[in-house]
């Protein structure tokens, strides 16, 4: 019996990428396909690859061109050997995804039995439409183009190899299948990298991208904010790790909130955003807050608050930086629109350059533009994402080194913050005034509390700043540690400040 979809892949010098493109392949969700390679004579392994892949699954079929033809006759002779109803070229340096064969079958097979047809320029093109309307002749998709993943989600490596296991296990078994997830190499020294490119040849949908050398963690986010395709988009730490359902939780609450009441559309609406008029306000949410738990679960921090109800315009960055004791303001445990994060960070490179090595408050930030600007914020209280406490991270090191670039980052920090009074867009924000003498405030007090200071021998009020700054921490701080600091501060009088 025929297939009902051959998929047609020329292969020539492809020996990185062709495991990837065949494990997209043979995982598809829809069965009845033949997988047909056509060896255009390259001359390294890739023939050798698809052998052993071949001989594993029946539905594999190997031609060999007996010269090298290029692509055009190449792509030819795999239609000619062809058997299925309905025919899929695939590069072999690129892949499909999980659904893709399920997905483009019944969109056909329900099109040719319905008239009259519309253009469907970005799936099939229109010769081939109207062969399936004529006569029921092979489809062939040459126009086809992958629709965009639903969420992206960005994860920055540097020497994680204890982590990163756990964290692309979350990821790989997400209940929302249709995602991306973008692992960025920041050019650790451990087998970090390694282990995610193994998770990479099991899942498509995994794409690693190597820096030239080492960024940090706020311009390797950047990166992956450039490279990333989805409609959405969610930050996750190596060493953290999501709830199985936290794309589909966060992601179906965009599609909830689109639909509601709001100042741009006051009257709700029961069209889907794919069937909404091109005339009509984009209600869609720019940010989605969503809950945080620590592990282990005997982690004492003041977890910050779901903003629930849906703010807009000025009220966003106003709940976030001024009205909440403990500020949302970590870039993780929400979902961004991918439009509106990219506008947002577009004007915050343009402002201070994208080649900026922050250790401590980048995440303030980033949070203050994207608040700022954003029109539109819902939250839902599920907590969904995992925050570990690692002794790898940075911001748990306590050498003076690393104590001092942690001093010096949070003032540059708030050097920027200062600056933004000079920024018209985030000026405009009536909210700006208060939540940026409040940001400022906040850091200014943990940057005295992780200051080193000489002894109160010294004459200077540094010992009695240091002790309010502890207290004022206790908001902000893991609780155990704040009072640690102080007692070792008051029983030393004032000599040791950890």
């Amino acid at each position: 019996m025929s297939p009902l979809v051959s998929i047609i892949i020329p292969v020539y010098n492809v020996e990185s990428t062709i495991a990837r493109c065949l494990d997209s392949c043979i995982n598809q969700t829809f069965s009845d396909i033949e997988i047909i390679i056509i060896d255009d004579c390259g001359s390294d392994s890739s023939i050798h690859i698809a052998q052993d892949y071949a001989h594993k699954d029946p539905r594999i079929h190997i031609v060999h061109n007996a010269t090298n033809l290029g692509l055009f006759s190449t792509r030819i002779a795999g239609e000619r050997v062809a058997r299925g109803k309905y025919i899929l070229p695939l590069d072999s340096d690129d892949y499909i995804e999980l659904h893709a064969c399920k997905r483009l079958y019944r969109l056909l097979h329900n099109l040719a039995e319905s008239t009259p047809i519309p253009k469907l320029t970005l799936l099939v093109n229109e010769k081939a439409c109207k062969n399936a309307i004529g006569g029921g002749q092979h489809i062939n998709h040459t126009g086809s183009r992958a629709m965009p993943p639903k969420v992206s989600i960005i994860i920055p490596v540097y020497n994680v190899e204890s982590y990163i296991a756990r964290c692309l296990e979350s990821c790989i078994h997400q209940s929302l299948r249709d995602i991306e997830i973008l692992v960025i190499d920041d050019c650790g020294s451990d087998s970090s990298i390694h282990i995610a490119q193994d998770y990479a040849h099991k899942d498509p949908r995994i794409h690693i991208i190597h820096n030239a050398k080492n960024l940090g963690t706020f311009a390797t986010r950047i990166k992956g904010i450039k490279a990333a395709k989805g409609e959405y988009i969610a930050f996750l730490d190596a060493d953290d790790y999501l709830t199985s359902n936290a794309c589909e939780i966060s992601y179906n609450a965009t599609l909830e909130s689109t639909q509601a009441q709001s100042p741009a559309n006051p009257h709700p609406t029961n069209l889907s955003k794919s069937k909404q008029s091109a005339q009509e306000p984009d209600t869609s949410p720019d940010i989605v807050f969503f809950g945080m738990r620590f592990e282990p679960p005997t982690l004492k921090r003041v977890s910050p608050p779901v903003l629930c109800k849906p703010l807009f315009g000025d009220e966003v960055l106003f709940e976030v930086f001024a009205h909440c004791a403990t500020p949302p303001w970590h870039i993780c445990a929400k979902l961004y629109k991918a439009s509106h994060i990219r506008g947002a960070i577009a004007q915050l490179v343009a402002h201070m350059g994208e080649d900026v090595r922050l250790t401590m408050a980048e995440d303030v930030l980033k949070s203050f533009w994207l608040t700022a600007l954003a029109t539109k914020s819902i939250g839902i209280p599920d907590k969904l994402y995992v925050y570990c406490d690692s002794s790898s991270s940075i911001t748990r090191k306590i050498d003076a080194k690393t104590r001092d670039k942690k001093i010096a980052d949070i003032g540059r920090v708030i050097d920027e913050l200062r600056k933004l009074s000079q920024v018209d867009c985030l000026r405009a924000n009536a909210s700006f005034s208060i939540a940026q003498k409040r940001a400022i405030a906040i850091l200014t007090s943990v940057q005295v509390l992780e200051h080193r200071y000489d002894g109160l021998i010294n004459g200077s009020w540094g010992g009695a700043a240091y002790l309010m700054a502890c207290l004022k921490s206790l908001r902000y701080h893991r609780k155990w540690q704040t009072f640690v600091r102080l007692l070792a501060c008051i029983f030393s009088l004032g000599y040791i400040k950890l």
